[in-house]
């Protein structure tokens, strides 16, 4: 038996086991405060805060070793905390020197694989986690229906698709009632095609039951599109956590721009009226994007501007002196264009030099053009932006961006 697969037992188990007295189960909230993990001399996680509400669906997003897993493992019960403390509901789970065994913590798991079993049909699958006196109880038949699998119930694994699998997962982890539901990158391992078909339908089955859940992904548009609140983890910490659109309207620092989507960072001058972008203009600052760089800021310093691609505007320009005109905007010229159907992505490498050398010009810009938008290689173009913007003040830019 792999490691996933003895994992969902214990786990399921867990849930199952006050399953009799559904009413007294905990609120399904999540606290966790100053978390450490480390393997030996290294450290993974390192003090990560983060409130999970009830009936929410938390995304913990982040690249490759940045502790996602780790801190999901550590929810699950199947690692122990170095240093801080995890409660679920009213109960402490983890105090870094008490912590209560996965089979007693009310929670379901849906690992990456799915990790179903081969040699049971996707009835017995889905009932694994159930105590014998309530596999008849109709709970099985209702989860089957809820995901669609009714009419596969004596089917096998091997019999089944990618998304089948880990709808069977899903039901199997909902099976018992838990409080929580812990989703370990579920969709990895699909195709580009039928990912975004099970993730609808997975995100339709949570709904449905107002499931708590957490799921792990290093996939932007996974988080983006599916989470009602974002944790971004890096380095073992939590960067920003909230709603998609304040994590990729006003996110914490250049770095976590450049992760949650293309991005175009220049420099900047805060002033009192706004932000100073040389030829761009004087742009209105968005008030929540940090402290003392609202437009009231008295204080005039360099800082960096974040624009989006989808907020630069295009005009076409038939020659050079129209490009060069006195009205606000950067000239360019249209390096490449690439068309994705339902937008399309424009490089730009700005033409001539800037005024001064406090804002020097970027030596190339993204833009975003919407659905049937569509210019040649060598076109010359005017751009001017949509404000409000985020800005940092006195922010290093990443050499990524």
């Amino acid at each position: 038996m792999t490691e996933s697969t003895s994992a969902i037992g214990t786990v399921a188990a867990s849930a199952a086991a006050p399953a009799a007295s559904e009413a007294e189960a905990p609120a399904s909230l999540v606290r966790i405060s100053g978390l450490h993990k480390s393997y030996g001399v290294t450290p993974v996680l390192r003090g990560v805060d983060l409130t999970i509400h009830t009936g929410a669906l938390t995304a913990v997003l982040g690249p490759s070793g940045s502790g996602k897993t780790t801190m999901l493992r550590l929810l699950a019960g199947f690692e122990r905390a170095d240093r801080g403390r995890i409660e679920l509901g009213d109960r402490t789970v983890d105090n870094a020197r008490n912590a209560v065994p996965p089979e007693k913590r009310r929670i379901g798991y849906v690992p990456q694989d799915g990790a179903l079993f081969p040699h049971l049909t996707v009835r017995d699958n889905v009932g694994f986690g159930l105590p014998r006196a309530l596999r008849k109880s109709g709970r099985i038949e209702e989860l089957l229906e809820l995901t669609d699998l009714a009419g596969m119930a004596g089917r096998y694994p091997h019999q089944l698709s990618g998304g089948q699998q880990q709808r069977v997962a899903l039901a199997r982890a909902l099976a018992p009632r838990p409080d929580l539901v812990l989703l370990d990158e579920p969709f990895s391992a699909l195709d580009a095609a039928l990912r975004a078909t099970v993730r609808a339908e997975v995100l339709s089955i949570l709904r449905a039951t107002a499931c708590t859940a957490v799921l792990v992904t290093h996939d932007q548009d996974e988080a983006l599109s599916m989470a009602d609140r974002i944790a971004v983890l890096r380095e073992g910490r939590v960067v920003q956590h909230g709603t998609a659109r304040e994590l990729y309207d006003t996110p914490a620092d250049p770095q976590l721009a450049c992760f949650l989507g293309e991005a175009n960072l220049l420099d900047a001058t805060l002033t009192p009226r706004g932000a100073d972008l040389g030829p761009l203009g004087l742009l209105a600052v968005l008030p929540e994007c940090g402290a003392g760089c609202g437009e009231s800021g008295s204080d005039k310093g360099g800082a960096t501007a974040l624009i989006r691609p989808e907020q630069f505007a295009v005009d076409v320009c038939d020659d050079k002196a129209a490009a060069d005109s006195a009205r606000a905007g950067i000239p360019g010229l249209v390096e490449r264009c690439d068309y994705y159907g339902h937008d399309t992505m424009l490089t730009v490498r700005p033409q001539g030099k800037s005024a001064d050398n406090v804002r020097p010009l970027p030596e190339k810009l993204l833009v975003r053009l919407p659905a049937g938008g569509q210019l040649s290689a060598g076109t010359l173009v005017k751009l001017t932006v949509r404000s409000p913007i985020a800005v940092w003040r006195a922010q290093e830019v990443p050499a990524a961006a």
